[in-house]
């Protein structure tokens, strides 16, 4: 209470802004909220029993995209039964106009330029990550030099296979991808790491590829799609042009 006042501090900021003080608006505004409650709880209950359903939310995918799809989970070669066909009588010396009209048309659809792109896969056997012992750890009777964080990790990802790598908080989840996308400055690295087959090489790999951290710096001063722009541009040839860089490669 000031000085010179029969009212608190509170009561009269609630007078200067307008506001009942009364202690009966208590009980008041506890029965509005309970009529809100029942009321908008009966409107749901009402437009859910008298409206129709919007319909399936789930998204129908085209038959092509089933089969692309599931070739690339088994591996198999996806090609299109016409094609397949003008290629047995390619093969055989019987072409027709069908065929070559089809070619043509299928030629005369692609505009602008088409950026290589070749599909790699990544494997790795036996992977072993360890950082030198804490000195923690060692205070407390730990005799080892060394603390193994990844035990003969294997395993591989395809080209156009969604893969989730799935554990616990702190089974080296996002260790494991650090240390295939070589982010690790520290400890020691064992184990075989390929890139199609070849033995990966650090420089080639960070030039072609991409990757985010669980916990990267982003500049304050640009979006995120801004940055992945930034980011790809970096990839493609000198030779690619402004209006692909943007157009056929980003979107």
């Amino acid at each position: 209470i000031l000085p010179g006042q029969n009212d608190t501090m509170g009561i009269m900021v609630l007078k200067s802004r307008g506001i009942f003080t009364e202690a009966k608006w208590y009980w008041i505004g506890f029965g509005a909220m309970i009529g809100y409650t029942l009321l908008f709880n009966l409107l749901y209950t009402l437009a859910l029993s008298v409206l129709n359903p919007l319909g399936d939310t789930h998204p129908t995918m085209p038959e092509n995209a089933i089969k692309e799809k599931h070739a690339n989970v088994t591996g198999e070669n996806l090609e299109d039964p016409e094609k397949k066909k003008c290629r047995k009588l390619e093969l055989s010396g019987g072409a027709n106009q069908n065929c070559a009209t089809s070619n043509v048309g299928s030629s005369s659809r692609r505009k602008g330029m088409v950026l290589p792109f070749a599909q790699l896969s990544l494997s790795f056997n036996a992977v072993k990550y360890s950082v030198d012992m804490p000195q923690a750890m060692s205070a407390q009777g730990v005799t080892d030099d060394h603390l193994v964080l990844l035990k003969g990790v294997s395993g591989s990802f395809r080209p156009g296979v969604l893969t989730a790598l799935m554990g616990v908080s702190g089974a080296g989840k996002t260790t494991l991808m650090d240390v295939l996308a070589g982010r690790k400055t520290g400890g020691y690295i064992e184990g075989d790491i390929t890139i199609s087959g070849y033995p990966k090489k650090q420089e080639t790999f960070a030039r072609i590829s991409g990757y985010c951290e669980q916990n990267d710096i982003h500049s304050p001063h640009v979006t995120v799609y801004e940055s992945l722009a930034f980011s790809a541009w970096l990839r493609l040839p000198s030779e690619v042009d402004l209006v692909t860089r943007k157009v056929s490669y980003l979107d």
